[in-house]
Order: structure tokens, then sequence, then C-alpha cells
């Protein structure tokens, strides 16, 4: 009678130390507790909290922090029997649910493009084959030709997406375009790119010749436009340099990633490791590029930013940068591309105009 009492219990009640959604609860949140402990040791680019974390990677130490207290207090003998006899409903709300939405929305992206979103498939699929480089962290490969949505991606000699490099020209006025992906002119042909467009307007508008030469590369700072200027600028020979200066070119160079086509060391770094593959899928590209701009414009202060790394190693080459332009006789002029209109940027083109004062660029 006993034994048959014991087997009639609910599922709920029965003992639980040998029940496997009681041993997956215990391993999980082991894994939290790892992780968590892990991010900890991590410093952030911009960071303002404890000057080791960044307000948006605070937040993910907190989620991190919290799930891992949720699925240690899910195990507690009270608990978990209560949670056991719901589990059914809660795998659906905690896990297919969200599984569900995000499948239905990669699949709707790829097959109708929705925002456009062919973008992150094809600024990935170019960032692997960058070249890395020891001066300038990577660089456009050299003799390179391929076709992106239907836009032909050609290299010269250099690297540049440019025609075939040719002596400077008596009476020719040269000018070197310096810059990111939007002096590179991802998605639009090379003629129809900033540089070319230039070109015939001032070609245009003055008598003599005047021949712009695109040396944008994706995903470059403003370092690296220096670098790119210090190594090639005497082989170019410009007679004007042009710089498209970016918000996003306050961004430091991670040295365990340094762009996207580079698998950092699953043991160094698993964060950005699972990044990585995880960036195939356009939803999560598509989040993990918009939200750290949403939350860095709503939660980071002008201030915070003016003490990052980036941004002091921003101004620093530009006022190197305006150093070498007045050694070699060569005018420095700067446009500054807002992506947003937020404080952040408003408080980077202040700044850059009191650098342009100091340094007598434009």
């Amino acid at each position: 009678m006993a034994f048959s009492r014991v087997m009639a219990l609910p599922a709920a009640t029965r003992p639980a130390s040998g029940n496997p959604w009681r041993v997956a609860g215990v391993v999980l949140g082991a894994l939290l507790w790892m992780v968590f402990i892990a991010l900890t040791f991590r410093q952030s680019r911009f960071p303002v909290i404890f000057h080791r974390y960044s307000k948006e990677y605070a937040g993910l130490l907190l989620v991190v922090l919290a799930g891992a207290i949720i699925v240690t207090v899910a195990q507690l003998p009270r608990v978990f029997p209560i949670l056991y006899a719901r589990r059914h409903a809660l795998l659906w709300l905690l896990v297919f649910c969200p599984l569900l939405i995000f499948t239905s929305v990669e699949t709707a992206m790829r097959l109708f493009n929705l925002l456009g979103s062919d973008f992150y498939s094809e600024i990935r699929r170019y960032m692997s084959v960058l070249v890395l480089d020891d001066h300038l962290s990577f660089k456009n490969p050299v003799l390179y030709r391929a076709s992106y949505k239907s836009v032909k991606i050609v290299t010269n000699e250099l690297g540049l997406r440019e025609r075939p490099l040719k002596p400077h020209a008596a009476g020719e006025t040269r000018i070197l375009v310096l810059g990111d992906s939007v002096a590179f002119g991802w998605g639009v042909n090379m003629e129809d790119a900033v540089p070319r467009q230039l070109e015939r307007v001032l070609q245009a508008s003055q008598n003599g010749t005047v021949e712009t030469i695109n040396s944008g590369v994706p995903g470059y700072n403003t370092n690296q436009e220096l670098t790119f200027l210090e190594m090639y600028g005497p082989r170019l020979q410009p007679d004007v340099a042009l710089l498209l200066y970016v918000d996003n070119d306050i961004d430091a160079i991670d040295p365990a990633r340094v762009h996207l086509g580079v698998l950092p060391n699953p043991r160094k770094d698993p964060r950005g490791a699972a990044d990585y593959f995880m960036s195939r899928s356009r939803f999560y590209f598509l989040l993990s590029h918009i939200l750290p701009v949403v939350l860095g414009s709503a939660t980071a202060s002008p201030d915070d930013r003016r003490r990052t790394a980036g941004w002091q190693q921003s101004m620093q080459s530009l006022h190197d940068m305006a150093r070498i332009c007045r050694d070699r006789g060569i005018p420095l002029a700067v446009f500054h591309f807002r992506m947003i209109d937020d404080p952040i940027s408003r408080a980077l083109n202040a700044d850059l105009e009191t650098r342009a004062r100091a340094d007598g660029f434009s």
C-alpha cells in the first residue's frame, strides 16, 4: 500500500535530486555564474562606471546576474516543484516563443530584404577578405575584383578602390580623400562614390585638371587614416587632403578582433567568438549594429565619451594629421558626416571645430 502511494504522487512532488530538469537547472545556473564572473574581468571601451564598464556593458552584467540569481533560486526545494509543475508553459514562454519570433524575423529579412538587410550579409562578406596589416591593422585587398549585390568592387595595386595609379601630372590638382566606408562608397559604383562625384564637380568649375584618389577603407578610424597618410602620402603626392570624418571614427580598434572578419580566440574572448558566428544572422547583426548606437546616445553623456581613449586618440590623430599636412605644404579639409543628430554627435562636431581653429585646417 505504501509503495503504491509513493508511485501515485504527482511528478511535481517526487524527489527532485535525480530529476533531469533539476540537473539542467543546476548546470545552467553554474554556467551563468561562470559567464558573469568572466564578464566582470573585461573592461569596456567607454568605461564610465567604476572606471571599468560602460553603461551598456553594466546593463549586460546586470541581466546575466539576474539570470544567474533566478535560475539558482529556481532550484530551491520550495520553488522547484511549483516551476516543474508548470514546466511546459514556461518552456513555451521562455524558449520556443522567442526562438519562433527570431526565426520568423530572420526568414522575412532574407526573403524580402527587410530594411535593406542584405547590407549586413554583404559587408560581412567583404570584411572576410580584408588583409591584416601590422601598421594599419587591416586594409583592402590588392588587385581585388568582386561583386556585392551587383555593385563591382575593384581595387588597384595599393588596394584602393581607384583607377591604377599614375604619375602626378603637371598642372593637375590631386586630392587625397581619407575615410572609411563613406569615402569607400559602399553600396554604390565607384563613379558614384563621394570622391568621384567631387572630382566631376570640381572639374566642371575649375579651369585646371582635378583628380581625386579614394583611400577609404570600411571600418577605418582617424588613427588609421593618419597612418595611411604617413605611409602613402609621399608616394601619392596630393596637393590637398580631404578627411571624411564619421561619428564612429572615435571607436578604437579592438586588438583581439580588429575587424568583423577576424575570429577571436574563443578562450580569450568567448563573447567575441560567439558574436563572430552569430553575426551571420541578419537580425542579430541589425540588433548589434543599432542597439549600441541607440543605447549609447541615450545613456552616455558627451563628457563621458570625451574621456574615452577612442575620442582622445581621434583628436590627437587629427592634430598629427594637420601637422603633417602643414609640414608638406598641403591644405587639410575635414568634412564631418553626421550619422544622427544627438548630443554626442554635436559635442564631437564642436570639438572638431575647436581642433580646426587650433591646428589651422578647415
